[in-house]
């Protein structure tokens, strides 16, 4: 009987080991993922994570998109309307998101257009975010440069909203383009060569929003947060650790 009683201490020890262990790696974990797909939430942590950078902003959070476990983000500092950016967050396995990086910039123009890449396992995405539209503005225009014909080509698209977030394919940005000059052509997405607005008899108005007539002093700025690999390394002694002293009990 009292052998039988050390066992049930010891199983439950052991039991109680394993599951301090799991949950302190839950909460490691957690203190990673913690931001909900919510416009406050994410103002207020855009705002912390650049406060420590050269260029710290008031974020407000206007549109964001989410492709595969992928979080865009568009934002404008409320302290300078002419700024803005993106920020990109990971979906964790708590359904959460992890702020790794803001990426934002001062513009000349107050009806704003920005580009992002998006990377993800499936495939390469490109965000167009725009803001401070007004009704005069019925379409964009995304110039691509063509490397061999060294032409600027202009894809067009209808405007809805006075703020958005599109989001295209690389794959459908390439077969519009080579649909316009050909298969053979090969042209640069890392940026845009050119960016229009256009009215509604197809005149380019981008000038009408102009603000800042010398953008020589214009600046960017990118703040990014390390990887994960050291964290799940310390989950893994975490586990390790507590199977370890399960076994003594």
């Amino acid at each position: 009987m009292f052998n039988k009683k050390i066992k049930l201490k010891g199983s439950f020890a052991s039991i109680t080991c394993i599951i301090i262990s799991i949950l302190f790696s839950y909460f490691l974990y957690a203190a990673e993922y913690e931001f909900t797909n919510n416009k406050e939430v994410l103002s207020s942590a855009i705002t912390e994570f650049t406060s420590y950078s050269q260029q710290p902003v008031e974020a407000c959070v206007l549109e964001s998109i989410e492709i595969d476990g992928v979080l865009i983000v568009l934002f404008k500092d409320n302290s300078d309307q002419t700024v803005s950016g993106f920020a990109r967050l990971l979906k964790g396995l708590n359904q959460r998101y992890r702020l790794v990086n803001a990426t934002y910039s001062q513009s000349a123009y107050m009806a704003t257009i920005k580009w992002h890449k998006i990377e993800t396992e499936n495939e390469n995405y490109y965000a167009v975010g725009g803001y401070n539209f007004d009704d005069n503005i019925e379409a964009y225009g995304l110039g691509f440069y063509a490397e061999r014909s060294e032409e600027i080509v202009i894809l067009k698209y209808a405007i809805n909203n006075s703020q958005f977030i599109d989001l295209y394919a690389e794959s459908d940005l390439q077969n519009e383009l080579r649909e316009r000059k050909g298969e053979d052509e090969r042209y640069i997405f890392d940026y845009l060569a050119d960016v229009v607005l256009l009215d509604k008899n197809g005149n380019n108005i981008r000038d009408d929003y102009r603000v800042i007539e010398d953008s020589t002093g214009s600046w960017s700025s990118s703040t990014s947060k390390a990887e994960l690999s050291m964290l799940y390394v310390f989950i893994g002694i975490v586990l390790f650790l507590g199977i370890l002293l399960a076994k003594f009990f």
